[in-house]
């Protein structure tokens, strides 16, 4: 496992290992559950070890990460968590003059800055409403083909060349897209042969390096029986000459 400063990698070696049987990973999480239950009581959360520091998930979520976490945890089991407000609609929405606060009574500098925000504010929300309602006024009058009064007799043929050429653009679009989709399977390929030979290359020795490490192992375990044999027999002989 290498790490860095902002993430984990784990690195496995699927050309090299062999594939976990169903028995193995069976005894493995019999394992792992033993451990976890000796290690706390039943009526409470399987604790880690002391030494082992908490997980510091604050590092990794950012403001927009807890919105969502947020959003998504306040719904109830079964139910769809609130809709996401992504974008704010309400530059859209017409404009309440009387939801508009009045010129203060008593002008303040305070009260005045406070009242030429709300109207700054207003006038913005409606400068977007009056460029988006221009604009769809605007793409309709391309799709009403014909002579009209605003538009003059190109109406007719720019409809037709507007939308044509907008579809070029998107289809351009799209391809570049599909080329850059293609380009990146291409290199994921390249890299998983690049890895599968770079684990051909060594996994004869590694496979015999764990047999060494593992004969080594088993001597180490049968010098410590043999010691403790020894010992015993040493214990047997100091109470014989007594």
């Amino acid at each position: 496992m290498a790490s860095t400063t902002s993430s984990f990698f784990f690195e496995s070696l699927p050309y090299i290992d062999p594939q976990a049987t169903a028995e193995s990973l069976a005894k493995a999480k019999a394992l792992i559950d033993a451990e976890a239950s000796s290690s706390s009581s039943p009526s409470t959360e399987p604790q880690s070890h002391p030494r082992v520091p908490p997980l510091e998930t604050s590092r990794f979520l950012t403001d927009a990460m807890k919105l969502e976490d947020e959003r998504v945890s306040s719904s109830s089991e079964g139910k769809k968590p609130p809709p996401l407000k992504a974008i704010d609609l309400s530059r859209y929405q017409a404009v309440d003059a009387a939801s508009l606060p009045p010129y203060p009574s008593d002008p303040t500098p305070e009260t005045l800055r406070a009242y030429n925000a709300a109207l700054s504010a207003a006038l913005a929300t409606t400068y977007s409403q009056a460029s988006h309602v221009a604009q769809k006024s605007f793409l309709l009058s391309l799709l009403s083909p014909g002579n009209d009064s605003k538009n003059g007799p190109w109406a007719s043929s720019a409809s037709k060349n507007s939308w044509l050429l907008s579809n070029y653009h998107a289809e351009a679009q799209l391809g570049s897209l599909e080329r850059e989709l293609a380009e990146t399977k291409r290199e994921v390929d390249r890299v998983n042969i690049q890895r599968k030979e770079a684990q051909d290359a060594v996994g004869e020795e590694m496979r015999l390096l764990e047999r060494d490490w593992k004969a080594g192992v088993g001597k180490v375990l049968e010098i410590e029986v043999a010691i403790e044999r020894l010992r015993r027999e040493g214990d047997e002989l100091r109470r014989m000459d007594v």
